[in-house]
């Protein structure tokens, strides 16, 4: 886990929110399929 790359994402949200950005992004960039909740 990158903390240092985008240390204000961090901030900004819970770890929670974090990983679920995370999770957003690798599903978005890898399959497309689901479109995250966040993206409305």
């Amino acid at each position: 886990v990158k903390t240092a790359s985008k240390p204000l994402h961090l901030i900004s949200m819970p770890k929670k929110g974090y990983f679920e950005i995370l999770r957003n992004k690798l599903n978005w960039g890898g399959t497309g399929n689901k479109i995250p909740k966040l993206t409305k």
